[in-house]
């Protein structure tokens, strides 16, 4: 998620696994506190290496939503 363009506006959301569960918030409420972020959601025994540049957010699904 990019950072946003100046300090007057802002942009709130979540990223799901299928049944609704949260992984993370993004956005000035998220675990990037609106500096943007790079997250990378990884399906249930995902084992590889991942960059360290990017927040792993492992899921119990393979299915979705931001």
């Amino acid at each position: 998620m990019p950072p946003p363009v100046d300090d007057t506006a802002s942009l709130t959301g979540n990223i799901n696994t299928v049944w609704q569960t949260a992984l993370e918030d993004v956005g000035i409420l998220g675990l990037d506190k609106g500096a943007g972020g790079k997250f990378v959601v990884v399906p249930p025994g995902y084992k590889d290496a991942i960059p360290s540049a990017y927040t792993v957010l492992p899921s119990d699904t393979v299915a979705g939503y931001a």
